[in-house]
């Protein structure tokens, strides 16, 4: 190295290089001090890349769905919809806590037993039905918990209900709560086969009473002799005795609407407690465009009251007839279609109420066609009143399957209508204070039906367009 000029002062420069390891191992110099924030900042930084963030994304998203299925218990077999296994029970074991509405202190009705439901070959296909709809669950939920009656012992209670497991619990309370009303219906079984009495009561306005018919006999006696040609007794009874046939009591008045009919009938039901109603009622409100809105409220009121007055009974609601009249038949359907509400309705509370479908455009094959109408636009043919009678005939037999009829009430009103009407007729004669009040009853009554027709003619006149006679 050359040595620095005079008057200048030496200066080396000096490079920090850093030993390799050679030199650490032979002179043992001492590494450089690493910083440790370098060092954790460099490897924090591999977390933040898009690798590592899905990855932990997906790991925190199994760790909870494992969590959540262990808290179902599902992982272990014990959730409510697991398919039972071979020897496992398959009812409604599930809902044993409802025996407190058992049926053990129910009479029971004298039907055939359902037979027993076929052996399960592999019980792996049996699927947990999805929870239904709230009426059709309502429907299965009763019809499964009245079927449960027929079991032999409390702790089979529930064998018919086969395969349900997830029905929600509050449609189980719906049901429970309509349950002890519908057995207790059911304290005085009968049934056509046995040959149980029919109380029968006609309700409505001039169709029940068979204007137009021969010998004012309406429908009324084709009914009865369906009947009794199956050896049931039969007894119409009404306050009104319309028609040539012997049995011939109803409680009809002519245009009569159907807050009218139900006005009557609180004058009778609870003396005569009739377990079968037949009601015809509402074409006035059309006719007379009176009370149009509120037929089938007022119908409704007339149901829940015959079935509380009279507990032994169901009703059979009837359609209107089809209407030639000009302009009158869309208030005949407008009235029709209230009362299909009202039956929905009560079909869906449990009552026990059936549908007899008069009208053309329903299903029945039986119904009134237009050509089926008298030239009065309203009234049927007799060919029609023997079809009406025969489709409440076959809504009697409905009644008669779904173990709706009940023995009527022992008040002193015979089984046999005819026989009643045959005995009153040899009677001694009454003495004549007697025969004079009855013909001035039937005087009153006179006056009043032919009061209420000529209110009808009136009215058909005004409001539908039929010529003065």
């Amino acid at each position: 190295m050359a040595a620095a000029p005079q008057g200048v002062e030496s200066t080396t420069i000096t490079t920090s290089v850093p030993p390799t390891e050679a030199e650490v191992h032979e002179n043992k110099v001492k590494p450089p001090k690493r910083d440790c924030r370098t060092m954790w900042s460099a490897r924090v930084a591999f977390l933040r890349t898009k690798k590592a963030l899905a990855g932990i994304t997906i790991f925190v998203v199994i760790a909870v769905l494992l969590i959540s299925l262990g808290g179902t218990h599902v992982l272990d077999g014990t959730s409510r919809g697991k398919i039972p296994e071979e020897g496992e029970s398959k009812t409604c074991k599930l809902y044993l806590p409802l025996p407190t509405y058992s049926f053990t202190n129910v009479p029971r009705v004298a039907v055939a037993r359902p037979p027993p439901p076929p052996p399960q070959t592999s019980p792996r296909s049996i699927t947990p039905p999805i929870a239904p709809k709230s009426n059709w669950g309502r429907s299965a939920l009763v019809l499964c918990l009245r079927t449960a009656q027929w079991s032999d012992s409390p702790d089979n209670q529930f064998r018919s209900c086969r395969g349900v497991l997830v029905w929600p619990m509050t449609t189980i309370a719906k049901a429970a709560q309509r349950l002890p009303q519908s057995n207790a219906r059911r304290q005085f079984p009968g049934s056509i086969k046995n040959g149980t009495a029919l109380r029968i009561m006609a309700l409505g306005a001039s169709t029940v009473k068979g204007q137009n018919s021969p010998g004012d006999n309406g429908f009324r006696k084709q009914l009865r002799d369906e009947l009794t040609e199956l050896g049931v007794p039969v007894n119409m009874v009404g306050s009104v005795k319309a028609g040539e046939m012997l049995d011939n009591e109803c409680e009809a008045q002519g245009g009569a609407r159907v807050s009218e009919v139900f006005k009557r009938a609180k004058r009778v039901v609870p003396e005569m407690q009739p377990n079968v109603f037949l009601i015809n009622a509402g074409v006035n409100n059309a006719l007379q465009l009176f009370e149009l809105e509120t037929a089938g409220r007022d119908m409704e009121d007339m149901v829940n009251y015959l079935l509380d007055t009279s507990p032994r009974s169901f009703v059979v609601i009837s359609t209107l007839l089809t209407n030639t009249l000009k302009d009158c038949e869309q208030y005949m359907l407008q009235v029709n279609q209230q009362l299909w509400d009202v039956y929905a309705k009560l079909e869906r509370e449990g009552k026990w109420v059936l549908m007899a479908d008069m009208h053309y455009s329903g299903k029945d094959p039986d119904a009134i066609l237009p050509s089926d109408i008298t030239p009065d636009g309203t009234h049927p043919t007799a060919e029609a009143y023997s079809k009406m009678g025969h489709i409440f005939y076959k809504a009697i037999l409905r009644a008669d399957k779904l173990g709706y009829i009940q023995v009527p009430v022992p008040n002193g009103i015979p089984d046999d209508g005819a026989a009643e009407a045959l005995a009153a007729q040899n009677a001694p004669a009454q003495p004549l204070a007697k025969r004079i009040a009855a013909a001035s009853d039937n005087v009153v009554q006179y006056l009043t039906a032919e009061e209420g027709r000529k209110r009808f003619m009136l009215q058909r006149r005004a409001w539908c367009g039929v010529p003065d006679e």
